[in-house]
């Protein structure tokens, strides 16, 4: 398994973090995705779209999942429909082979897959009860930034990249 440097898990939390704070306005300008059919298809969430406020609104998470979500798996069922490879194999496994797939997909599904299972991905590991983490990232988390304490208090200045603050 790959070892996260501080830069990578910084960028990464950043991310969500982007994500988690976006204005629901900006979602909210996005149309209604048609009903998944095909053999993708996107799971139903195990809480309440209001689980996570106040740090994640209910009209957030719904857009999200209703919405962006159902839209990746309805474009990626679009091309399983001429390419059914797609689905007869593992998603890591096309999404890390994308340079085997004919060039007029490749873009399609490294978006609309890929987006499937980043927002898949995300159903999963959040939730309204919180956790700590475990395994690869808490000790990359102990290892590179002193503890999960240390890393939920420490902050970077605004403006500034993780490379000028001397994280690798």
């Amino acid at each position: 398994m790959r070892r996260l440097s501080r830069r990578q898990l910084v960028v990464a939390a950043a991310g969500v973090a982007a994500v988690a704070g976006a204005s629901r306005t900006v979602f909210a300008q996005t149309a209604p995705a048609p009903a998944p059919t095909g053999p993708f298809s996107v799971p139903p969430l195990t809480y309440a779209t209001d689980a996570l406020e106040p740090h994640i609104d209910s009209k957030t998470m719904e857009i999200h999942h209703d919405k962006h979500h159902a839209a990746y798996v309805a474009n990626i069922n679009n091309v399983a429909k001429t390419h059914p490879q797609i689905a007869e194999t593992p998603i890591q496994a096309v999404l890390g082979n994308l340079n085997v797939l004919e060039d007029d997909i490749k873009m399609l599904v490294r978006n609309n897959l890929g987006g499937h299972a980043n927002h898949t991905m995300f159903w999963e590991i959040m939730g309204p009860n919180g956790g700590k983490p475990a395994g690869e990232v808490l000790a990359a988390i102990d290892r590179d930034l002193g503890g999960v304490e240390k890393f939920q208090t420490s902050t970077l200045p605004v403006g500034a990249s993780s490379a000028r603050v001397g994280y690798s």
